[in-house]
């Protein structure tokens, strides 16, 4: 399986029913910043047969500029990676990956964490079949080239889309510089609440909620867009916790959409995502609408993985006291919300039928991928720095052990629904 040379693809036997995806940096070394040039090829297959290595690519055959990407995944021996795909002069065009829209930015997410490889991909559905826009995701297994040309194997990654303003993605209007004035400086807008990198550009409530500009970004922003935004979130807040909360003129529906809010808060609190609303938690407003939450991003530690092994048990509402949600949860109407969307949700798309047929096409699209996956990282049953605790040993039972927590945290919230977010 690692007998491969550049440019022939020349291979041992290597047979899977998922993509290929070969990534030759022609020597050089991938880094977090900045991107260096690599050559990417991707056979897709028609999803019926078998692809080997041997077969030439037939979805993706060119230049992209590639870096590691996260925070603390960096850490991690399983990188992931942030890529570009660029034209023979290095010049960034959109390119289609995968069956999914065009655009030029992407990630190849490399699941390590989470030993199921499917709990993104399973919000990221949830959130899509619940109406609004989510990363498309397909798995892929990952060949990647040392300095000397020779491929080897690196595990199943998830090729997916980057969060972005795209009439495919986050679909709000192009802020130009010259929109300064109502209506246009009104939107659109991207901002997220997460870790601060160097060269991100961001604010400060006066309630002292940091936000992320994304888009507009960096000095693509200009002052008065500064000034109109958050000026906008300063208003939001101060009628958020303000006496007239809930008058629907004066008060935070004024701001927010409650809907995206009401399953944004729903979706990761059926996850038990301790980072929501803390890291990696996005939002937008677009022209003469309201603020939007999401799309919903990052679910490894999710879903009863929790990363220092304490254990997430399925009882319990764990976001309540959440940013924004701790004075939310004062508005009888907006709980109420809660219960009505759940309900509903729970009749259709998150129905235990609707959420087990999800799993296991994943489970079918994995089988024997999982199983090389962790030969080359072999982690199952073995305890870490992060995971304390012997984790199951074999990937049947981490995907039972996921169904179980996930059937028993839905009957939990069907039989307290009437408690959610109370006092």
């Amino acid at each position: 399986m690692g007998e491969a040379k550049r440019g022939s693809f020349r291979t041992k036997i290597f047979s899977t029913r998922l993509p290929i995806v070969w990534v030759d940096p022609m020597g050089g070394e991938i880094v977090d910043e900045p991107k260096i040039p690599a050559r990417m090829r991707i056979r897709e297959g028609d999803g019926s047969s078998f692809n080997f290595l041997a077969d030439p690519p037939d979805d993706y055959d060119s230049w992209v500029g590639i870096e590691i990407r996260g925070s603390s995944s960096q850490e991690l021996p399983k990188k992931q990676y942030a890529f570009e795909t660029w034209e023979e002069n290095f010049e960034e065009i959109e390119s289609q990956i995968l069956g999914m829209p065009e655009e030029t930015d992407w990630i190849l997410q490399g699941p390590y964490l989470d030993r199921s490889l499917i709990r993104n991909p399973l919000a990221y559905d949830l959130a899509r079949v619940s109406g609004h826009y989510a990363s498309h995701t397909r798995f892929a297994e990952l060949f990647l080239a040392d300095a000397g040309g020779e491929f080897h194997y690196w595990g199943v990654f998830l090729a997916m889309e980057k969060i972005k303003r795209d009439v495919n993605r986050v679909d709000i209007k192009k802020l130009k510089a010259t929109d300064e004035s109502e209506p246009k400086i009104s939107g659109g807008y991207l901002l997220a609440i997460d870790r601060v990198h160097e060269g991100d550009r961001y604010f400060d409530t006066d309630r002292g909620t940091r936000l992320i500009y994304l888009d507009p970004k960096g000095d693509a922003i200009t002052s008065a867009q500064e000034a109109w935004i958050q000026d906008y979130f300063d208003d939001f807040e101060s009628a958020l916790y303000g006496p007239d909360f809930r008058d629907t003129e004066r008060g935070y529906r004024r701001f927010l959409d409650v809907d995206s809010m009401a399953d944004f808060f729903l979706l990761n609190e059926l996850a038990k995502n301790r980072d929501a609303f803390r890291f990696s938690t996005y939002m937008y407003k677009d022209r003469e609408s309201k603020l939007k939450m999401g799309p919903v991003w990052d679910f490894d530690l999710a879903m009863n993985n929790d990363a220092f092994n304490l254990g997430t048990p399925a009882q319990g509402w764990m976001l309540c006291g959440s940013l924004w949600v701790d004075r939310l949860r004062d508005d009888p109407d907006f709980v109420s919300r809660l219960r009505e969307r759940y309900e509903a949700l729970r009749e259709g798309p998150w129905s235990d039928a609707s959420v087990l047929a999800l799993i296991e096409d994943y489970q079918n699209a994995l089988d024997g991928a999982a199983q090389r996956n962790f030969e080359k990282w072999p982690i199952l049953g073995e305890p870490s720095n992060l995971f304390p605790l012997a984790p199951p040993g074999s990937y049947d039972a981490v995907l039972e052990g996921l169904k179980v927590w996930l059937f028993e945290r839905l009957s939990w919230m069907d039989a307290n629904l009437a408690s959610i977010c109370r006092r």
